[in-house]
C-alpha cells in the first residue's frame, strides 16, 4: 500500500509540475502565476485525497504561500513579461522554471505532512524550510530533464509542443490537458 501511494504521489507532483511548467509559458502577465497557484491547491487536493487526508483550499492557500516565501518570485518574472518584445520569452522562461520546479517541491513537502495524516494549517513551516530548499532542486533537475536539458534555456515554440507531446505520451498529462495546453502554446504563434 505504501508503494502504492508513493508511485501514486510522484505521479500527481509530476504531473502538476509539468503543467505548471506549462503555464509558466503564459504570455499574460500575473495570469500566469494564477494558473500555477490553482495547479499547485489542485495537486494538494489530490495529494490529501491519495492519503485520505482531509483538505482545504485555505489552508492549502497558506501552505504554498509559506513554503514558497509567496508569489514575489514568479510575479516579478510575470511582470518581466509586460516588457514589448523580449519581455514574453524572458519572463516565460524564468516563470516556467520556477513554476514547475516550485510546484514539484510543493508536492514533495505536501506529501511529507500528509504521510503523518497531518492538516496542512497545523504544520511549522519553519520546520521544511531546508526540505524545501532541497526538494527544489530536485524539482529543477526533474524539469531540466523532462525539458531535455538546462531549464533555464530559451525554449522554443517546437520545443514546447515536443516537451507537451511528451509529458502526454509518458501519461502525465490527460488528452484534455494535452489539447488544451497546446492550444495555449500554438496562440502564441
Amino acid at each position: 500500500m505504501e508503494i502504492f501511494m508513493k508511485e501514486g504521489a510522484e505521479a500527481i507532483i509530476k504531473k502538476h509540475a509539468v503543467l505548471s511548467l506549462s503555464a509558466g509559458f503564459i504570455p499574460i502577465p500575473v495570469f500566469d502565476v494564477v494558473t500555477v497557484t490553482a495547479l499547485q491547491l489542485d495537486m494538494l487536493k489530490q495529494l490529501a485525497s491519495l492519503y485520505g487526508v482531509d483538505f482545504k483550499n485555505e489552508s492549502g492557500k497558506a501552505f504554498i504561500s509559506a513554503l514558497t516565501g509567496g508569489a514575489i518570485v514568479r510575479l516579478g518574472g510575470s511582470l518581466i513579461k509586460s516588457i514589448p518584445g523580449v519581455g514574453s520569452v524572458l519572463g516565460g522562461i524564468s516563470v516556467a522554471a520556477i513554476s514547475g520546479a516550485t510546484t514539484y517541491a510543493v508536492g514533495e513537502i505536501a506529501c511529507k505532512v500528509f504521510e503523518k495524516k497531518a492538516d496542512l494549517a497545523d504544520v511549522s513551516i519553519d520546520k521544511f524550510k531546508d526540505l524545501y530548499e532541497e526538494a527544489v532542486r530536485r524539482g529543477k533537475e526533474f524539469i531540466a530533464e523532462f525539458s531535455g536539458g538546462d531549464s533555464s534555456e530559451d525554449v522554443s515554440l517546437s520545443d514546447r509542443l515536443a516537451q507537451l507531446e511528451k509529458a502526454y505520451k509518458d501519461n502525465l498529462l490527460t488528452e484534455d490537458e494535452y489539447k488544451e495546453y497546446r492550444a495555449k502554446i500554438l496562440d502564441q504563434i
